[in-house]
Protein backbone atom coordinates (compact mmCIF):
# COMPACT_ATOMS: atom_id res chain seq x y z
CA UNK A 1 0.00 0.00 0.00
CA UNK A 2 1.18 3.36 -0.74
CA UNK A 3 2.26 5.64 2.14
CA UNK A 4 1.34 8.71 0.71
CA UNK A 5 -0.69 10.63 -2.78
CA UNK A 6 0.56 9.15 -5.76
CA UNK A 7 1.45 12.73 -6.76
CA UNK A 8 4.59 12.33 -4.45
CA UNK A 9 5.56 9.31 -6.02
CA UNK A 10 8.73 9.08 -7.38
CA UNK A 11 10.22 11.76 -5.09
CA UNK A 12 13.59 11.12 -3.73
CA UNK A 13 12.66 12.83 -0.34
CA UNK A 14 9.26 11.88 1.27
CA UNK A 15 6.55 14.95 1.45
CA UNK A 16 6.61 17.00 4.94
CA UNK A 17 2.96 17.48 7.09
CA UNK A 18 3.07 20.91 5.14
CA UNK A 19 2.94 19.24 1.49
CA UNK A 20 0.89 15.95 2.92
CA UNK A 21 -1.61 18.35 4.43
CA UNK A 22 -1.77 21.04 1.34
CA UNK A 23 -0.02 20.30 -2.21
CA UNK A 24 -2.62 18.50 -4.74
CA UNK A 25 -6.08 18.91 -2.53
CA UNK A 26 -7.37 21.94 -4.95
CA UNK A 27 -7.30 22.25 -8.45
CA UNK A 28 -7.36 19.89 -11.66
CA UNK A 29 -7.74 19.96 -15.08
CA UNK A 30 -11.12 18.59 -14.81
CA UNK A 31 -13.13 20.54 -12.12
CA UNK A 32 -14.42 18.57 -9.14
CA UNK A 33 -16.18 21.74 -8.01
CA UNK A 34 -19.20 23.81 -10.15
CA UNK A 35 -21.10 26.93 -8.20
CA UNK A 36 -23.10 29.60 -10.03
CA UNK A 37 -19.84 31.94 -9.05
CA UNK A 38 -17.41 29.76 -11.27
CA UNK A 39 -15.15 26.67 -10.86
CA UNK A 40 -11.19 26.65 -11.57
CA UNK A 41 -9.97 27.03 -14.75
CA UNK A 42 -6.51 28.03 -16.29
CA UNK A 43 -8.30 30.85 -18.03
CA UNK A 44 -8.75 32.74 -14.69
CA UNK A 45 -5.15 34.32 -14.62
CA UNK A 46 -3.23 35.68 -17.11
CA UNK A 47 -0.01 34.07 -16.07
CA UNK A 48 0.76 31.22 -18.22
CA UNK A 49 2.77 28.09 -17.99
CA UNK A 50 3.34 27.53 -14.74
CA UNK A 51 3.31 24.27 -12.58
CA UNK A 52 1.25 25.49 -9.84
CA UNK A 53 1.10 22.47 -7.91
CA UNK A 54 4.76 22.99 -7.38
CA UNK A 55 4.62 26.37 -5.42
CA UNK A 56 5.54 26.20 -1.82
CA UNK A 57 5.27 28.71 0.76
CA UNK A 58 8.04 29.58 2.29
CA UNK A 59 6.95 29.24 5.82
CA UNK A 60 5.15 26.28 5.21
CA UNK A 61 2.08 26.56 7.82
CA UNK A 62 -0.95 24.47 7.43
CA UNK A 63 -4.45 25.15 9.49
CA UNK A 64 -2.60 22.95 12.65
CA UNK A 65 0.34 24.33 13.07
CA UNK A 66 -1.00 27.79 12.36
CA UNK A 67 -3.30 27.36 15.14
CA UNK A 68 -0.83 26.95 17.73
CA UNK A 69 1.42 29.60 16.53
CA UNK A 70 -1.34 31.80 16.82
CA UNK A 71 -2.92 30.68 20.10
CA UNK A 72 0.78 31.20 21.57
CA UNK A 73 0.22 35.15 19.89
CA UNK A 74 -3.29 35.92 20.84
CA UNK A 75 -2.94 34.83 24.63
CA UNK A 76 0.29 37.42 24.71
CA UNK A 77 -1.50 40.18 22.89
CA UNK A 78 -4.51 39.65 24.76
CA UNK A 79 -3.31 40.09 28.15
CA UNK A 80 -1.08 43.51 27.29
CA UNK A 81 -4.13 44.98 25.74
CA UNK A 82 -6.70 44.26 28.57
CA UNK A 83 -3.98 45.07 30.99
CA UNK A 84 -3.41 48.44 29.19
CA UNK A 85 -7.04 48.90 28.99
CA UNK A 86 -8.05 47.92 32.44
CA UNK A 87 -5.11 49.09 34.29
CA UNK A 88 -5.75 52.48 33.79
CA UNK A 89 -2.16 52.59 31.68
CA UNK A 90 -4.19 54.42 28.13
CA UNK A 91 -5.44 57.25 30.96
CA UNK A 92 -1.59 59.09 30.89
CA UNK A 93 -1.32 59.09 27.12
CA UNK A 94 -2.10 62.66 26.01
CA UNK A 95 -5.79 62.51 25.01
CA UNK A 96 -4.97 64.63 21.25
CA UNK A 97 -2.80 61.37 20.20
CA UNK A 98 -5.01 58.95 21.70
CA UNK A 99 -7.80 60.55 19.95
CA UNK A 100 -5.51 60.68 16.43
CA UNK A 101 -4.35 56.92 16.81
CA UNK A 102 -7.73 55.89 17.47
CA UNK A 103 -8.87 57.34 14.19
CA UNK A 104 -6.10 55.64 12.53
CA UNK A 105 -6.14 52.44 13.77
CA UNK A 106 -10.06 52.09 14.10
CA UNK A 107 -10.47 53.33 10.49
CA UNK A 108 -7.24 50.97 9.13
CA UNK A 109 -9.33 48.08 10.43
CA UNK A 110 -11.67 48.37 7.96
CA UNK A 111 -8.66 48.11 5.31
CA UNK A 112 -7.69 45.10 6.38
CA UNK A 113 -11.65 43.48 6.20
CA UNK A 114 -10.93 44.65 2.78
CA UNK A 115 -7.66 42.62 2.22
CA UNK A 116 -9.15 39.87 3.57
CA UNK A 117 -12.07 39.62 1.12
CA UNK A 118 -9.54 39.79 -1.37
CA UNK A 119 -7.76 37.29 -0.41
CA UNK A 120 -10.99 34.97 -0.01
CA UNK A 121 -11.26 35.71 -4.19
CA UNK A 122 -7.63 34.25 -4.25
CA UNK A 123 -8.11 31.28 -2.50
CA UNK A 124 -11.59 30.42 -4.17
CA UNK A 125 -10.20 30.88 -7.66
CA UNK A 126 -6.54 30.46 -7.77
CA UNK A 127 -4.71 26.99 -9.34
CA UNK A 128 -2.68 25.93 -6.83
CA UNK A 129 -3.25 24.33 -3.50
CA UNK A 130 -0.34 26.07 -1.97
CA UNK A 131 -1.20 29.45 -2.82
CA UNK A 132 -4.80 28.39 -1.39
CA UNK A 133 -3.42 27.51 1.65
CA UNK A 134 -1.26 30.85 1.93
CA UNK A 135 -4.30 33.38 1.25
CA UNK A 136 -6.57 31.72 3.36
CA UNK A 137 -4.48 31.94 5.99
CA UNK A 138 -3.54 35.40 5.14
CA UNK A 139 -7.55 35.71 5.39
CA UNK A 140 -7.04 34.27 9.43
CA UNK A 141 -4.41 36.88 9.84
CA UNK A 142 -6.41 40.05 8.27
CA UNK A 143 -9.96 39.35 10.33
CA UNK A 144 -7.57 38.38 13.44
CA UNK A 145 -5.77 42.00 13.16
CA UNK A 146 -9.38 44.00 12.23
CA UNK A 147 -10.80 42.72 15.75
CA UNK A 148 -8.17 43.47 17.33
CA UNK A 149 -7.46 47.34 16.07
CA UNK A 150 -11.19 47.83 16.65
CA UNK A 151 -11.11 46.78 19.79
CA UNK A 152 -7.71 49.05 20.60
CA UNK A 153 -9.32 52.29 19.24
CA UNK A 154 -12.50 52.04 21.31
CA UNK A 155 -10.05 51.62 24.35
CA UNK A 156 -8.05 54.25 23.03
CA UNK A 157 -11.19 56.52 23.05
CA UNK A 158 -12.13 55.62 26.54
CA UNK A 159 -15.42 54.08 25.29
CA UNK A 160 -17.34 51.20 25.27
CA UNK A 161 -16.70 48.76 22.74
CA UNK A 162 -18.58 50.05 19.40
CA UNK A 163 -21.40 48.16 18.23
CA UNK A 164 -20.83 48.03 14.18
CA UNK A 165 -23.18 50.98 13.63
CA UNK A 166 -23.67 53.80 12.08
CA UNK A 167 -22.53 55.82 15.11
CA UNK A 168 -19.49 53.44 15.11
CA UNK A 169 -16.41 56.14 15.37
CA UNK A 170 -14.19 53.74 13.71
CA UNK A 171 -16.62 53.14 10.78
CA UNK A 172 -17.29 57.04 10.36
CA UNK A 173 -13.64 57.95 10.33
CA UNK A 174 -13.08 54.99 7.71
CA UNK A 175 -16.10 56.26 5.58
CA UNK A 176 -15.54 60.14 6.03
CA UNK A 177 -11.64 61.16 7.49
CA UNK A 178 -9.89 62.45 4.37
CA UNK A 179 -6.66 61.26 5.18
CA UNK A 180 -8.50 57.38 4.82
CA UNK A 181 -9.82 57.96 1.73
CA UNK A 182 -7.39 57.31 -0.88
CA UNK A 183 -6.95 54.35 0.68
CA UNK A 184 -10.34 53.28 0.84
CA UNK A 185 -10.54 53.74 -2.48
CA UNK A 186 -7.77 51.29 -3.15
CA UNK A 187 -9.40 48.32 -1.03
CA UNK A 188 -12.37 49.02 -2.83
CA UNK A 189 -10.73 48.89 -6.20
CA UNK A 190 -8.76 45.52 -5.32
CA UNK A 191 -12.24 44.13 -4.14
CA UNK A 192 -13.88 44.52 -7.92
CA UNK A 193 -10.44 42.74 -9.71
CA UNK A 194 -11.39 39.23 -11.26
CA UNK A 195 -8.02 37.89 -11.96
CA UNK A 196 -6.50 36.55 -8.76
CA UNK A 197 -3.09 36.60 -9.68
CA UNK A 198 -3.56 40.48 -10.54
CA UNK A 199 -5.60 40.72 -7.03
CA UNK A 200 -2.42 39.62 -5.27
CA UNK A 201 -0.30 42.23 -7.00
CA UNK A 202 -2.68 44.79 -6.53
CA UNK A 203 -3.39 43.95 -2.59
CA UNK A 204 -0.23 42.42 -1.38
CA UNK A 205 2.61 43.83 -3.23
CA UNK A 206 0.99 47.46 -3.59
CA UNK A 207 -1.10 48.05 -1.22
CA UNK A 208 0.29 45.73 1.68
CA UNK A 209 4.10 46.02 0.52
CA UNK A 210 3.31 49.47 1.94
CA UNK A 211 0.97 49.94 4.28
CA UNK A 212 2.53 47.35 6.42
CA UNK A 213 5.88 48.55 6.44
CA UNK A 214 3.84 51.92 7.54
CA UNK A 215 1.78 51.07 10.22
CA UNK A 216 4.81 49.38 11.91
CA UNK A 217 7.29 51.80 11.73
CA UNK A 218 4.52 54.56 12.80
CA UNK A 219 2.80 52.66 15.57
CA UNK A 220 5.99 51.74 17.17
CA UNK A 221 7.89 55.05 16.76
CA UNK A 222 4.47 56.90 17.87
CA UNK A 223 4.12 54.63 20.60
CA UNK A 224 7.75 55.34 21.75
CA UNK A 225 7.29 59.06 22.42
CA UNK A 226 3.90 58.43 24.87
CA UNK A 227 5.12 55.53 25.74
CA UNK A 228 1.80 53.41 24.90
CA UNK A 229 3.92 50.18 24.69
CA UNK A 230 0.39 48.23 24.06
CA UNK A 231 0.02 50.05 20.78
CA UNK A 232 3.76 49.30 19.92
CA UNK A 233 2.54 45.02 21.31
CA UNK A 234 -0.12 45.61 18.57
CA UNK A 235 1.68 46.74 15.66
CA UNK A 236 4.65 43.88 16.06
CA UNK A 237 1.83 41.02 16.63
CA UNK A 238 0.26 42.34 13.11
CA UNK A 239 3.66 42.79 11.41
CA UNK A 240 4.97 39.07 12.34
CA UNK A 241 2.21 37.93 10.45
CA UNK A 242 2.49 40.84 7.58
CA UNK A 243 5.70 39.60 6.93
CA UNK A 244 5.24 36.23 6.31
CA UNK A 245 2.24 37.15 3.95
CA UNK A 246 4.99 39.45 2.21
CA UNK A 247 7.17 36.25 1.93
CA UNK A 248 5.01 33.75 0.22
CA UNK A 249 3.80 36.52 -2.65
CA UNK A 250 7.62 37.24 -2.91
CA UNK A 251 7.77 33.72 -3.64
CA UNK A 252 4.96 33.00 -5.56
CA UNK A 253 6.06 36.57 -7.73
CA UNK A 254 9.71 34.52 -8.52
CA UNK A 255 8.09 31.32 -9.04
CA UNK A 256 5.99 32.40 -11.94
CA UNK A 257 8.54 34.56 -13.79
CA UNK A 258 11.19 30.94 -13.33
CA UNK A 259 7.86 29.04 -14.73
CA UNK A 260 7.74 31.50 -18.08
CA UNK A 261 9.36 34.88 -18.61
CA UNK A 262 6.76 35.99 -19.98
CA UNK A 263 5.04 36.42 -17.07
CA UNK A 264 7.26 39.14 -16.26
CA UNK A 265 5.60 41.49 -18.37
CA UNK A 266 2.55 40.88 -17.17
CA UNK A 267 3.16 41.37 -13.63
CA UNK A 268 5.05 44.52 -14.85
CA UNK A 269 1.68 46.00 -16.32
CA UNK A 270 -0.37 44.99 -12.87
CA UNK A 271 2.64 46.46 -10.73
CA UNK A 272 1.96 50.00 -12.98
CA UNK A 273 -1.91 50.29 -12.35
CA UNK A 274 -1.79 49.68 -8.90
CA UNK A 275 0.90 51.10 -7.53
CA UNK A 276 0.22 54.76 -7.89
CA UNK A 277 -3.37 54.10 -6.09
CA UNK A 278 -1.12 52.51 -3.39
CA UNK A 279 1.40 55.76 -3.42
CA UNK A 280 -1.78 57.83 -2.97
CA UNK A 281 -2.78 55.88 0.21
CA UNK A 282 0.11 56.28 2.21
CA UNK A 283 0.77 59.74 0.94
CA UNK A 284 -2.19 60.52 2.29
CA UNK A 285 -1.50 58.89 5.65
CA UNK A 286 1.56 59.93 6.50
CA UNK A 287 0.28 63.73 5.35
CA UNK A 288 -3.28 63.04 7.66
CA UNK A 289 -1.54 61.55 10.67
CA UNK A 290 1.27 63.40 11.05
CA UNK A 291 2.48 62.36 14.94
CA UNK A 292 4.71 64.91 14.64
CA UNK A 293 6.57 63.95 11.57
CA UNK A 294 6.96 60.58 12.23
CA UNK A 295 4.51 59.55 9.93
CA UNK A 296 6.43 60.38 6.80
CA UNK A 297 10.01 58.49 8.34
CA UNK A 298 7.83 55.44 8.84
CA UNK A 299 6.40 56.25 4.90
CA UNK A 300 10.08 56.76 3.82
CA UNK A 301 10.80 53.15 5.37
CA UNK A 302 7.82 51.30 3.85
CA UNK A 303 9.34 52.97 0.55
CA UNK A 304 12.36 51.57 0.77
CA UNK A 305 11.41 48.00 1.85
CA UNK A 306 9.37 47.59 -0.94
CA UNK A 307 11.66 48.94 -3.43
CA UNK A 308 14.19 45.86 -1.76
CA UNK A 309 11.33 43.31 -1.02
CA UNK A 310 10.49 43.24 -4.70
CA UNK A 311 13.80 44.12 -6.62
CA UNK A 312 14.20 42.64 -9.78
CA UNK A 313 10.46 41.07 -9.85
CA UNK A 314 8.66 41.66 -12.66
CA UNK A 315 11.04 43.60 -14.90
CA UNK A 316 11.04 42.62 -18.34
Amino acid sequence: MPKTFAWFEGRTRPPSEYEELTVGLHFGEEALVHSRVGTWTLESTRLRGVPWEDFRDPAQLHYRSWVALQDRAERELGATLDLAGAGGFVDGLDPAWRAEMAALVGGGAFAEWGVAMAMQYVERFCLSSAVAQAAQLQVCDELRHAQRALEWSDVLRGAPASGGGDDDPARTAWMEHPALQPLRRATEMALTLTDWGEVIVAVNVCLEGLLQPFQRELWLSAARRQPDLATAMLAQHCWTDEDRHLGWTEAFLRFVVAADGANAAVLRGWYDAHAPVARAALDALAAGFAFGGAAEAAADTARTEQIKRFEGIGDD
